[in-house]
């Protein structure tokens, strides 16, 4: 095929075959038309233009009945395709049908076929079949008879063994007769079968009756062995293959034989049976275990295990006993009943420990342990009141024992009060003991006395053995009371927590959400807040000394700045001496930490307090006091120091914290170094450095210059007037807040945590209400402070050079206020 436009059409070879075909006559049939030929031919010349309207016409006719065929063809070309379809689905169906006719008997015919086989093979091997069943049903007639044979033979030789009392061979004989027993219980219709089966029975019943008669022969009433121990052992064999029933019989027979004068002498009501004396019925058990374990061992086979049951079955009758004597009559005295709670309970562990073989697994020795666990101790529960009541007696002696404790002050190893260790193994040791009795509610109930006394050992021991808060007279062995407090407190506090999860994993399920000592924890870091309160009130007992001759200093009448005042050493001394005993003393870094921040706090308050007592302050005074400042700043900053561990360094948050108490008592100090005359300088200063416009804190200023009060009233004018001038400065920057404080501040509830968070919190609150505008050569003498060697030698020469610098300063910064 050519393509020409887009459009297919028939080879010239094609197109002429089927012109030929079709015997094409017309011109525009042909496939070679060509429109200009045809054109030329219809119009040879111009005279036969005028035929053109006519030509057109029949043209048009032609191109009319062109579209009528081709829509006549097409209407049915598409009748044609559906008729198509149609016939082609019918031919299929006919060969279909024709297919499966033939495919249908040809199955047919294989069926037949595979029919007369099979029947000539049945034909064939008919015979074959009836000797094989045959065969098959002789073979199962001989065995049926060869067992009968032999159970006919064992049954005779049963009755022959048991009419000679060989009860060895007569439980062999048992048994095969047993296995072929079972074999015949289809037959037991035929009447041969079910005589024999009636013989079987009653041998059985007959070698039950002489069981019974030898062990009843075989031990006189009071349980003593007078018969052969072979004898009863085949006696033994032969009951366990007699039945379960004959094996329990004998053991019970057994167990009641052996119990029987126990369950005489120990009757409820005997004095015997008495709680006090329940060692007496242990000591019974032990001579009879003797005799059953030894004398009689030989009579049961070992799988018997009767000396275990005949001490479960002992545990039984006496746990009854006990519990019916307890409701009776309670003991009186709880020291009896805990007595015989713990020898009962030595006794179950004792007898467990008897019965364990060697070669047992350990879920073997696990089951036997539990068999016997609480089979006595059980009886006791409902009594447990009565031993809780005695601990929680117990309980209240050892605290008042541990009130009057005397802690030795040459023991340098030791870290906590040893009460603290001695009440938590007491309570170790009554748990272990109590959780084998009961872990139900009674266990509840001693978690509950456990919680009571270890709140009355933190606050009627721990508490007691430290100093008060308001002492005058401190020592270092009550610091270092103190100190073992805080260490105690801490170690109680983890205690604590392991106790309640002991606790937790001991008692049952249900019960487990009702034990919490979350209180008493919290009772114990309630008590290490109180004991760093201590020591602060302590350290400030003992630097008091310091503080007064402060006080006694003539801080108006100085008239030259030197080396740091005497009452600054003094200070020092007492210091380092308290702090070395805190920080070796202390043994968790935490506290110690904690300690010294709110010392800090505390002590920059009472500073401030201290330098209000001082008044009148001059000039002089004022610089002289500030070099102290300094040398009280350097002092706290080391406190972090005095540790166990030489390489500790302040922290520094903890840097930042003394550096802004002190501050205050520096911009105080420094506003107090101007001159009042003349007053502008003066007030310039004081906005400069204190920046705020409460007319009271100038007042205060004013009082510790020692300047009188009718000399007050020109300087208050000329501060209204600069305040209306300046009003950004904020109304009170509370720098003199401070003298209404005499004591350290109380701690804050929550916990330790809470405290010292809150502590930190108020300290910058307050510190940053005020601005601390050091000149410039007063910053650049402290900052060296701030990052100081630690070494000795360095920190000697630092503060030496440092108090040079601050001393320098001090006097250019008053020699230029003077030219002012």
């Amino acid at each position: 095929m050519d393509t020409n436009a887009g459009e297919q059409q028939l080879s010239r070879d094609m197109e002429l075959r089927v012109s030929d075909i079709l015997q094409v006559s017309d011109p525009l049939d042909s496939f070679d038309f060509n429109p200009a030929h045809y054109v030329n031919n219809i119009f040879p010349d111009e005279e036969s233009l005028s035929n053109v309207d006519e030509v057109l016409e029949k043209l048009q006719l032609k191109a009319k009945k062109l579209d009528h065929e081709i829509k006549s063809l097409t209407r049915r070309q598409s009748s044609v395709d559906s008729e198509g379809l149609e016939e082609l689905r019918e031919a299929k169906r006919a060969i279909q049908a024709r297919e499966a006719g033939s495919l249908f008997v040809k199955i047919k015919d294989i069926q037949e076929k595979a029919r007369q086989s099979e029947d000539m093979v049945q034909n064939i091997t008919s015979d074959i079949k009836s000797l094989d069943y045959a065969k098959r049903h002789l073979t199962t007639s001989m065995t049926v008879l060869k067992r009968l044979q032999m159970m006919v033979m064992a049954v005779d030789q049963l009755k022959e063994m048991t009419e000679k009392e060989r009860y060895r061979e007569s439980a062999q004989l048992v048994q095969a007769v047993t296995q072929l027993h079972q074999a015949f219980r289809s037959y037991k219709s035929v009447p041969q079968i079910d005589r024999l089966f009636r013989s079987i029975a009653s041998i059985e019943d007959h070698l039950k009756k002489q069981i019974m008669r030898e062990f009843e022969n075989g031990f006189n009433g009071s349980g003593a062995l007078v018969g052969k121990v072979a004898t009863l052992h085949d006696a033994c064999l032969l009951a366990d293959v007699l039945g379960e029933s004959v094996k329990t019989w004998v053991q019970d027979w057994y167990l009641d034989l052996q119990l029987k004068d126990y369950r005489r002498i120990f009757r409820p009501h005997e004095e015997v049976s008495a709680i006090d004396n329940v060692s007496r019925r242990y000591a019974w058990l032990k001579r009879l275990l003797k005799v059953v374990d030894e004398d009689q061992s030989g009579i049961f086979p070992p799988s018997w295990a009767m000396g275990e049951a005949v001490s479960l079955r002992f545990c039984t009758y006496t746990r009854d006993d006990i519990r019916e004597i307890l409701q009776r009559d309670p003991p009186k005295d709880v020291k009896i009943l805990l007595q015989a709670i713990h020898t009962s309970m030595d006794f179950e562990t004792q007898i467990a420990r008897r019965y364990t073989r060697a070669g047992m697994t350990d879920s073997e020795r696990h089951a036997l342990n539990e068999k016997f666990k609480g089979s006595i101790a059980d009886a006791f529960e409902s009594s447990l009141s009565l031993y809780i009541d005695s601990e929680d007696k117990l309980l209240s002696e050892s605290i008042t024992a541990y009130k009057t404790e005397t802690i030795p002050q040459d023991d340098a190893s030791m870290v906590v009060i040893p009460s603290s260790t001695d009440l938590f193994y007491h309570y170790r040791e009554t748990l272990t003991q109590f959780a084998r009795l009961s872990t139900r509610q009674p266990l509840l109930d001693l978690s509950k006395v456990f919680g009571k006394y270890l709140i009355a050992y933190a606050n009627d021991v721990l508490v007691a053995k430290m100093p008060s808060l308001d002492a005058k007279s401190i020592t270092q062995e009550q610091i270092k009371i103190t100190c073992l407090t805080i260490n105690t407190c801490d170690y109680c506090s983890i205690t604590t927590a392991q106790l309640q999860d002991k606790i937790k994993e001991k008692i049952d399920a249900g019960l487990r959400d009702q034990v919490s000592m979350e209180s008493e924890r919290e009772n114990f870091v309630s008590t290490i807040s109180l004991a760093i309160r201590t020591l602060i009130a302590n350290v400030e007992a003992s630097y008091d000394i310091a503080f007064t001759n402060m006080t006694k200093m003539p801080w108006s009448t100085l008239d030259t700045v030197g080396d740091q005042s005497s009452w600054v050493s003094t200070f020092q001394s007492v210091m380092a001496e308290c702090m070395q005993t805190i920080g070796k003393a202390v043994n968790n870094k935490r506290f110690y930490r904690s300690f010294c921040d709110r010392f800090v706090e505390s002590f920059t308050l009472k500073y401030l307090n201290n330098i209000t007592k001082c008044k009148p302050i001059g000039e002089v005074g004022a610089e002289q006091m500030l070099l102290d400042t300094y040398a009280i700043k350097t002092t706290l900053i080391n406190l972090p120091t005095h540790t166990r561990d030489k390489e500790d360094t302040p922290s520094v948050m903890y840097t930042k914290l003394v550096t802004r108490g002190i501050a205050r008592a520096e911009a105080i100090l420094k506003v107090i170094m101007v001159p009042v005359d003349p007053p502008n300088e003066f007030v310039e200063k004081y906005i400069l450095l204190i920046g705020d416009k409460n007319i009271g804190n100038v007042q205060r200023i004013l009082d510790l210059k020692g300047v009188k009060k009718a000399d007050q009233q020109p300087l208050i004018e000329r501060f209204q007037q600069k305040f209306s001038e300046n009003p950004q400065l904020i109304e009170d920057s509370n720098i003199m807040a401070f003298d209404t404080i005499t004591s350290a501040p109380p701690p804050a509830t929550g916990g330790l945590g809470a405290s010292i968070n809150t502590t930190i919190a108020n300290a910058t609150f307050q510190w940053s209400q005020f601005p601390v505008n050091l000149p410039t050569n007063i910053q650049s003498s402290l900052n060296p402070l701030l990052n100081a060697d630690t070494g000795a030698n360095a920190k000697t020469t630092r503060l030496n050079e440092n108090l040079r610098k601050l001393v320098m300063s001090g006097m250019t910064f008053r020699r230029d206020t003077h030219d002012k």
